[in-house]
């Protein structure tokens, strides 16, 4: 097995954090806030500019999640903040951090719902060729 996530051939760990817009927000407002308020003042943390290799967000398509429907139960989550880092105790800091918790955590309120997040951390494999 090849995994997938290396930085300079060196092991990535992935936390994903699957979240939820707050109540009253569009999908279309959550997504705009997440992306262009949120993400930059997190990554503006200096816990994130060291221990985050890479942040990612995945969004749900409207159109596509009402085919997949058909198909298979929707998770209930609007997104999920993906994170990437050296270590889990790299990312794990980040959300203990004395700054995140002045300035990035109380931020969260403004557009999701913080009681209905879920998380998983672990590593990604690549079986493509399996």
């Amino acid at each position: 097995m090849t995994k997938l996530a290396t930085l300079s051939g060196a092991l990535l760990v992935k936390l994903s954090v699957f979240v939820k817009r707050k109540e009253g927000l569009s999908q279309e407002d959550f997504f705009r806030y997440w992306t262009e308020h949120h993400a930059p003042l997190f990554m503006s943390l200096e816990i994130a500019k060291s221990n985050v290799i890479q942040y990612v967000q995945f969004q749900i398509e409207a159109n596509a999640t009402a085919d997949l429907g058909k198909l298979a139960t929707i998770a209930p989550f609007d997104g999920v903040g993906i994170f990437y880092g050296r270590s889990s105790d790299d990312l794990l800091a980040i959300f203990t951090d004395p700054e995140y918790l002045a300035r990035a955590h109380p931020d969260e309120a403004n557009f999701l719902d913080g009681s209905a997040a879920q998380a998983m951390i672990g590593y990604d494999f690549d079986l493509t060729d399996a």
